[in-house]
C-alpha cells in the first residue's frame, strides 16, 4: 500500500502520478487517510465501465458531468 502525506504530495506530484500505475495511492490529510488517486484503468475496473475511451463519471447538480483524458 503506497501512501502519501499532503507535503508529500506538494513536493513531487509527478511521483504520485507514476505510482498510481501500479496501484491506488493514499493520501493522507492529518493522521488519516482521506483521499484515494487512481489511475483510469484501475478506476474503470472499479465502475464496471467496459467501453476504456467511455469513462463512467457520476455527476451533481452543477457540476460539469464531463471527463477530461490527458
Amino acid at each position: 500500500m503506497i501512501t502519501l502525506s499532503e507535503e508529500e504530495l506538494a513536493r513531487d506530484p509527478d511521483a504520485a502520478l507514476a505510482a498510481s500505475k501500479s496501484g491506488p495511492v493514499f493520501l493522507i490529510e492529518g493522521k488519516q487517510i482521506a483521499y484515494v488517486l487512481l489511475s483510469i484503468d484501475a478506476y474503470n475496473r472499479l465502475a464496471g465501465e467496459t467501453d476504456p475511451d467511455e469513462p463512467r463519471v457520476n455527476s451533481e447538480e452543477g457540476q460539469d458531468p464531463k471527463l477530461s483524458r490527458p
